[in-house]
């Protein structure tokens, strides 16, 4: 567990200080999906330095499993920022080794096959990247480093290749079957082992939930005090999915809804579906695929 305790952070002179951060805290979950919004200058960009080490905070404190963040544990951090944190001067294939020597955790076949999703070249210096590649490869960095816990912040400002859905879309692991390059990019994700989904095959975007469905949800839950006997819905909650299948399921919005359903909520047993297995994941939490359960 990432857990960030009452951070602050001050910018400016004595006479003249600006307050980036006051006193925030919060916990993050293995699994979890976490969103921090908030308008340009709010300090999303500095909690996140604190965090990753890049500036010192004034107060507070920052654990990882339980433990203060240094240098021993700081690679299950990685950070891919629109600033960039690669070696321009180097190639790719230079970064591979480099992260290979230096992070035990470092996913070569995750590398390589994100490399050839993107089609980017591996023996030009990335400084010769357009500015959509070198986001690209940003991010490819750092989903194959291994990290336990993965920073963003705006990594796919200014992408010149992809518009920003697409690219989430990739990232989430969905393929369009029309793209004239479907079977191509499906041959490379099965290359590296990568998990992925076809849109209106195994993946359909009216599957998952609207802001106004989520907080109907929410408010329809507040009304009965956050509390009842069953819930019943298509997937699992973020934390759940790690329990099922470790890696190999990556939390989206609705998981991580569910997440929030499943941490607020006092509930007798939850149903849920999609995984292809039936399995009781706990005494609450029930996997069905080919059962009849009678419930009352």
């Amino acid at each position: 567990m990432l857990q960030i305790q009452h951070i602050e952070k001050y910018y400016g002179s004595k006479n003249n200080v600006t307050q980036a951060l006051d006193r925030v805290s919060f916990d993050v979950e293995a699994g979890e999906f976490l969103a921090i919004m908030g308008a340009s200058g709010s300090g999303k960009t500095t909690l996140l330095n604190c965090i990753s080490c890049y500036i010192p905070m004034d107060s507070g404190d920052i654990t990882l499993d339980g433990e203060p963040v240094t240098r021993k544990n700081i690679g299950k951090f990685s950070f891919a920022t629109c600033e960039h944190s690669f070696f321009p001067a180097l190639t790719p294939a230079d970064h591979r080794e480099f992260y290979r020597e230096h992070f035990g955790a470092f996913r070569e076949k995750r590398f390589q096959g994100l490399m050839d999703f993107f089609q980017l070249p591996m023996n030009r210096a990335v400084r010769g990247f357009s500015t959509g590649q070198k986001n690209q490869f940003e991010v490819i960095l750092a989903l194959s480093q291994g990290a336990d816990y993965i920073l963003m912040d705006e990594p796919f400002a200014g992408n010149d290749l992809f518009n920003r859905e697409d690219f989430y879309k990739v990232l989430l692991g969905i393929l369009e079957p029309e793209d004239p390059y479907f079977q191509i990019k499906k041959k490379k994700l099965d290359q590296g082992e990568l998990p992925y989904r076809i849109n209106h095959v195994s993946w359909w975007q009216q599957e998952l939930p609207s802001q106004e469905e989520m907080e109907e949800g929410r408010r329809n839950l507040a009304a009965y005090g956050n509390a009842v006997d069953f819930i019943v819905t298509h997937c699992c909650a973020s934390s759940t999915q790690i329990l099922l299948g470790g890696a190999g399921y990556r939390p989206d919005i609705e998981t991580a809804y569910l997440e929030e359903i499943l941490r607020n909520t006092r509930f007798r047993k939850w149903f849920f579906g999609h995984y292809h297995g039936n399995r009781n994941v706990n005494a609450r939490e029930i996997l069905i695929y080919e059962q009849m359960i009678r419930i009352s």
